[in-house]
């Protein structure tokens, strides 16, 4: 129980994504001052860069990527042309070194464009970055190097600041859903208690009603005759208690023969001459179910929407369908109650009926009524639980969105480190080889990374975490040995596998020498014709960019799922909640008067042969008590909980008086 409320926090997931994409922009950011710092230097120039810095960074995360800012057109628009400026004119300015920037700027118009709009936009975008590293480039490196890291550097950009902000808002949608999902969960079974009361308990207390009546008029004439009535008047009314648990324990099994017998005995009551035909194989407990309740309903509308004197219920195997008839005469043209508070019969048997891939349908010609069910044999061998609840639970667990797309980022992330290495590798070398073998090592590295350190629900233990990050070690460290600076940029990896994999006292140093281990290797083995101090700089900021990012995305993964599994506990704690509520609320509202029935009914039995007139005094009792218990079970049905003490004092001294 406690461990809910903690996950509890939906916008936690959000924040997370949120705090993400704040410290990747302050790398960018750091990435980018340096830049300028190294190849410009000026105070003025500086001065100019950490103000667009400053100011990219507040529209950013004040507007497009704060978790719960509703985008509007013209706000979007007013943003978009801010970053507009602040992406163009510092480009002509500091040229490469703010490439960066350009890829947050698209990553918002992803986000606040439609598609329509926004590829186009990214594809002009990139191929201008491409453009002006060509023709302004800084030469340290061969140019088709330098334009292929500079478009996928702003790709990747883009792709992360996008990405992450989609994810800040799909674990906020994924929050309001879940809390929606429990609304629903809570209503399917507020409906399913509000069917078993009505299909359970309606024709019980009709068939009192109509006994009792039956028995009073027979009081002075057939006193043997109204004693069996009032022995089946007892049986009724116990069954009914039965069925009160029933609902309440949400143990709701019928059998379809009992059933059989009850209608023979509450139509024979009411003097409506009826006729059973059976010839079917055995029904199961589902589908029994099912057709019992489908038979208790139809009896009930026969009682209360007809003036039948004729009833012909048929169930039959015909061909592959097992097809129950109701058919009775006396239809009045009022049709069933489907107010809110009588319970929508109809509506809820064809739901149950569907439940076992059934059809029910009905007609009305002549002043003849025809209910008519068909269940397909091959819903005798199904097994397990209700397809409702099948669903229920699909939808509960459904992996949703978030993760594919923490998952997507990651792979854009491995990709472009593929390509923009291999790339460089292979235009310095002067061959293709070396660029082909670098990506088999990242494919490797992209093969551990997804099916074991960012793997939803993979088995970890101990062995094989430590067989993965010697793996990774050894493909992030050893290739330098051959490819040299140009394999620097990969320790992220490395550093963000063992945040996620290992425990925090032992996962932040190993992740911190790892990240001063390469930054030790660039200023001892840098690319030449850079800076030592600005090259060490740019590849510890770049590779905690990555580590970041690969630690962020691979627990936001498993964060969404803990919060599915809270949701899902959430769920099943509401609809338990909801069915003790009910459970109460059946009690105490048809509680006092079935068991008052019982009584009453025990007690006119013993009074039958001496005390005729307190046996008639009883009897309208018990009539009161099995009208208002009708009237308690459409309130019930329909959820409307409110009692007046100034009718329920009348109800409870007749429940009381005489027994």
């Amino acid at each position: 129980m406690a461990a809910v409320p903690r996950i509890e926090r939906g916008d936690l997931g959000a924040r997370y994504a949120y705090g993400i994409l704040a410290l990747v922009l302050a790398g960018f950011s750091v990435n980018a001052t340096l830049g300028v710092v190294f190849r410009i230097g000026t105070p003025l120039d500086v001065l100019f860069c950490v103000l667009c810095v400053l100011a990219m960074t507040m529209l950013q995360l004040g507007y497009v990527s704060r978790p719960g800012v509703a985008w509007t057109r013209r706000r979007s628009a007013l943003v978009l042309s801010g970053q507009a400026l602040l992406v163009g004119f510092p480009s002509l300015e500091f040229g490469p070194r703010w490439h960066g920037f350009t890829g947050v700027f698209l990553g918002s118009v992803l986000l606040l464009l439609p598609a329509v709009a926004a590829w186009p936009v990214l594809a002009g975008v990139v191929a201008a970055v491409g453009f002006l590293e060509f023709t302004r480039g800084s030469g340290l490196v061969p140019a088709p190097w330098a334009v292929t890291s500079a478009m996928v550097a702003t790709l990747l950009t883009a792709m992360i600041t996008y990405g992450l902000t989609r994810l800040a808002r799909l674990v906020g949608d994924l929050h309001g859903a879940r809390h929606e999902l429990s609304r629903m969960a809570v209503a399917e079974e507020r409906l399913r208690f509000s069917r078993d009361v009505h299909d359970l308990l309606g024709m019980s207390l009709s068939a009192i009603t109509l006994k009792t009546e039956l028995t009073n008029r027979l009081l002075a004439e057939q006193p043997e005759r109204a004693r069996a009535e009032l022995e089946d008047v007892l049986a009724i009314s116990r069954r009914a208690m039965a069925d009160v648990r029933m609902v309440a324990g949400g143990d709701r099994r019928l059998s379809f023969d009992e059933e059989c017998d009850q209608a023979q005995s509450a139509l024979s009551a009411a003097e409506v001459n009826v006729r059973i035909s059976r010839e079917h194989r055995e029904l199961d407990e589902r589908v029994g179910t099912v057709l019992a309740t489908v038979l208790r309903e139809g009896v009930t509308n026969v009682l209360r929407h007809s003036v039948a004197r004729y009833c012909e219920i048929s169930v039959h195997e015909v061909g592959e369908v097992i097809r129950l008839v109701i058919t009775n005469d006396g239809v009045t043209g009022e049709g069933a109650d489907t107010s809110p508070g009588a319970g929508n019969g109809l509506r809820n048997l064809s739901h149950r009926v569907s439940q076992v891939d059934g059809a029910l349908t009905t007609s009305s010609v002549d002043g003849r009524y025809r209910l008519r069910v068909d269940v397909p044999v091959s819903a005798l061998l199904a097994r397990g639980d209700e397809p409702g609840e099948r669903i229920a639970v699909q939808r509960l667990r459904r992996p949703g969105i978030a993760p594919k797309m923490a998952t997507a980022i990651l792979a854009a992330v491995l990709s472009a480190m593929a390509v923009n290495t291999s790339v460089g590798i292979a235009v310095t070398a002067g061959a293709v080889w070396p660029g082909l073998l670098s990506a088999t090592f990242v494919g490797l590295l992209a093969g551990l990374q997804f099916g074991y350190v960012s793997r939803p629900g993979a088995t970890r233990t101990p062995v094989r975490t430590t067989l993965v990050l010697l793996a990774q070690a050894a493909l992030v460290f050893l290739p330098i040995l051959h490819f040299g600076a140009l394999w620097h940029g990969l320790a992220g990896l490395f550093a963000g596998s063992a945040l996620v994999l290992l425990p925090t006292f032992a996962a932040v140093p190993l992740a911190s020498v790892a990240v001063v281990a390469i930054g030790a290797l660039e200023l001892f083995a840098g690319l030449t014709g850079i800076s030592t101090w600005y090259s060490v700089l740019f590849v510890v900021v770049g590779n905690l960019i990555t580590t970041l990012v690969v630690f962020g995305l691979s627990r936001l993964v498993r964060l969404v799922g803990d919060l599915h599994g809270a949701r899902h506990e959430l769920s099943r704690m509401a609809v338990a909640e909801e069915r003790l509520r009910f459970s109460r609320d059946v009690h105490d509202l048809l509680g006092l008067s079935l068991s008052a029935i019982t009584l009453k009914t025990e007690l006119a039995n013993r009074l039958l042969p001496e005390f005729p007139e307190r046996t008639r005094q009883e009897l309208e009792d018990v009539l009161v008590l099995s009208r208002r218990g009708l009237a308690d079970v459409r309130m019930a049905a329909g959820r409307r909980q409110g009692l007046s003490p100034a009718v329920e004092r009348p109800e409870v001294e007749v429940a009381t008086s005489g027994s």
